[in-house]
């Protein structure tokens, strides 16, 4: 797969050292105005997406055009909740720069307890250091509620989550869809992982 990145920030440079250590990835190289490509990897707002060949890998929500969108933490947790059979209850996220809240969050050490504020029913965000991010995800299925964790590295854990909607969209490039990671989960969560992600089980309940 040949892999074309929008624009050099230091977001998508973590970005092109991931994808270059995947053996599914022959190229990478950024976007010159003429590239001919498999895959943008670009912001929803940029020129690239508007002449992307093929299909779009993006951290963003809303995009226009072929390709995958949110690939993020948010994301991550969509797409873990997918392979276990279940859906997401709700995803507290811990970044920097987000507002501090009124709502009581426990995230896994060294994040620890942060007040965040509730988004809508499923998503309650929180500030963390200014280098460190985390997600707890409750996960509902068929044999209770189970609670997951991840924390890294905030610019690593971005990296990650977007470079592995790249390698999932493999399977998928052909079809002309707009797709999250939620619908390629397996591959997404597997790619997560093998980058170095760690998903640690924390509690469940009946």
């Amino acid at each position: 797969m040949n892999v074309t990145l929008s624009r050099r920030t230091p977001l998508l440079s973590r970005v092109s050292r991931v994808l270059t250590a995947d053996p599914a990835i022959d190229s990478v190289s950024y976007w010159d105005g003429t590239s001919h490509t498999d895959v943008i990897v670009a912001y929803a707002d940029d020129e690239a997406v508007r002449h992307a060949p093929r299909f779009v890998v993006t951290a963003d929500e809303h995009f226009e055009g072929a390709g995958l969108a949110n690939c993020n933490p948010k994301g991550l947790a969509g797409a873990l909740a997918r392979v276990l059979g279940g859906t997401v209850e709700h995803l507290s996220w811990a970044k920097p720069g987000a507002a501090r809240g009124s709502e009581a969050v426990r995230f896994p050490d060294p994040v620890g307890l942060r007040y965040g504020s509730i988004i809508d029913q499923t998503l309650t965000l929180a500030p963390a250091g200014s280098a460190i991010s985390s997600i707890v995800v409750d996960v509902t299925t068929d044999g209770g509620s189970i609670r997951y964790g991840v924390v890294d590295d905030a610019e690593f854990l971005a990296a990650v989550c977007w470079a592995a909607g790249v390698i999932a969209a493999g399977s998928v490039m052909e079809s002309g869809d707009k797709l999250t990671p939620t619908e390629v989960s397996g591959e997404y969560l597997q790619a997560c992982q093998n980058a170095g992600i760690v998903i640690a089980r924390l509690e469940q309940s009946p």
